[in-house]
């Protein structure tokens, strides 16, 4: 497609509109500091990197090196850190929406552009992404990557030079992303795919095609590599191997069938675009528009079976899918009335619906229940505190108790207390490791469904032959050295154990 010449009107007025719908459509999440587990974690993992203690070797996750290098700045604005990691995800997902907004222009109007770049930001909220999942760093990069393919295009098939640059330009985004979620190395290898074909296209040289494969490999493969050569240089590359590489295939998760509701439903909007442009708008393409429609609907396909791989299939596991899916959508809308329509008719409702999950996961775990807990765990820091089989996690409730308590490395409450995890950690015996953490006898233990709702979870997971012996276990601590302080037992429970005065 020929190089596009913005007015003004066209890309400043449109930007502020797409801020301006990010910041309304998030900042229900604003200074949260109990939105999500996951982000939470990573915002405690890149404190703890600041403090001298490696994700792997001193903490351990399974996400890469890069996703916790991410959130360590955010853990330097001390009280105010969850708002300073919330407004960065508002960042990226607004940079996001730029590329999507620029990408879209090529082939529709500004307002319809706009639409749909809105659209996306709606869309993730939909899916757990309005605070700072993983997917919402990373979608940048890969928005980034492939903005960069599109809008030299051109140029890439009259210079050899130019596609060198540009696919390693563009592979050293993907590669980035990588070391936020390795899942996205799927798209990255379409793209690398692209380039390649590309590049047969206009030399049919065996020698270039292979040189610059191994460039644009390399440049994916860099930030990895970096990291990589870190934990070889300190001798911990089997942790890291392990934790990156292995685990992921001895976790053997259940996966409730209303996980699949949201696939469904993206499928099948996917599905209707896709409908719409074949039989309403694919004839009316002109060459380049065809062949743009061709590189996204393979793109989108890409996406959607990747994000279909990976188990136990959260929501936020289809939140890549948003990228591509919208830009697919937004296609059709540029060319058939009837999706002009449904895409106006699908952002509003996606701007209810991710309001209304907003209000729901803040009801389930108000934000008064967290300060609640900090205040009893602040009046002892220099105490720890163990969290065991919760999906929320309280783990830096005080900055010295996060900076001078290391009970295990294994921290995360959906781990050692999940029997989702059993067998995946790494650990030769988890009987013995909870029993290590308790004799430590931490100040305070928060307990959470996986012990409090044991029975919910064993007669779908058989295979978690230790999960009944480590709850019995921590019972009898409990019942021998704490006492109970607080309670919440709606939807997601908790339970919070001050250990007695006398143990």
């Amino acid at each position: 497609m020929p190089a596009l010449r913005l007015s003004k009107r066209q890309t400043i007025f449109p930007a502020l509109l797409l801020l301006a719908a990010a910041v309304l459509l998030r900042c229900q999440v604003f200074n949260d500091p109990i939105f999500y587990i996951d982000e939470d974690f990573y915002l405690y993992v890149g404190r703890e990197l600041l403090n001298g203690y490696l994700p792997y070797v001193d903490v351990w996750d399974r996400k890469p090196f890069g996703l916790f290098l991410l959130y360590a700045p955010f853990a330097l604005f001390g009280e105010y850190r969850f708002l300073a990691s919330q407004l960065g995800a508002l960042a990226f997902a607004w940079g996001t929406s730029l590329f999507i907004l620029k990408i879209t222009q090529r082939f529709a109007s500004t307002c319809t552009a706009s639409l749909t770049a809105i659209f996306y930001v709606a869309l993730i909220g939909c899916l757990r992404g309005s605070g700072g999942q993983a997917a919402i760093f990373y979608n940048f990069f890969t928005a980034f990557a492939f903005y960069l393919v599109i809008t030299h295009l051109q140029q890439m098939k009259l210079s050899t030079k130019s596609l060198t640059r540009t696919g390693c330009e563009a592979m050293l985004l993907i590669g980035i992303a990588i070391e936020i979620k390795p899942t996205v190395i799927f798209e990255g290898i379409f793209l690398g795919c692209f380039l390649l074909f590309l590049l047969w296209h206009s030399q049919k040289k065996i020698q270039a095609l292979c040189l610059n494969g191994i460039f644009w490999i390399l440049a994916s493969l860099l930030p990895t590599l970096l990291v990589i050569g870190f934990y070889l240089k300190i001798g911990q590359f089997d942790a890291w191997y392990f934790a990156n590489i292995l685990s992921i295939f001895h976790k053997d998760a259940y996966t409730p069938l209303a996980r699949l509701y949201p696939y469904l439903a993206l499928f099948a909007a996917f599905l209707l675009a896709l409908i719409l442009l074949r039989y309403t708008a694919v004839h009316k393409f002109r060459t380049e528009e065809r062949k743009y429609f061709y590189f996204l609907l393979c793109w989108t396909i890409v996406s959607l079976v990747a994000s279909g791989l990976i188990r136990p299939f959260y929501s936020f596991y289809l939140l890549p899918f948003c990228l591509p899916l919208t830009l697919f959508i937004g296609l059709a809308s540029s060319k058939n009335k009837i999706a002009q329509s449904l895409l106006i008719l699908g952002l509003a409702g996606t701007a209810l619906v991710s309001q209304y999950l907003i209000f729901q996961i803040k009801q389930i775990h108000p934000e008064a229940e967290y300060y609640q807990i900090q205040k009893q765990v602040s009046a002892a820091p220099s105490g720890c505190l163990f969290e065991y089989g919760a999906i929320v996690t309280l783990l830096d409730p005080v900055p010295e108790m996060v900076k001078n308590c290391h009970l295990t490395k294994y921290l995360f409450p959906s781990h050692l207390g999940n029997p989702d995890e059993e067998g995946s950690l790494g650990l030769e015996n988890e009987i013995a490791e909870l029993k290590h953490i308790l004799d430590q006898k931490p100040s305070f233990i928060l307990v959470g469904q996986y012990y409090l709702q044991a029975d919910k979870y064993k007669k779908f997971l058989n295979k978690a032959s230790s999960f009944r012996e480590k709850n019995e276990i921590l019972k009898t601590r409990l019942n021998q050295n704490y006492h109970l302080t607080y309670k919440h037992l709606k939807d997601e429970p908790l339970e919070l154990y001050e250990i007695n005065k006398t143990s």
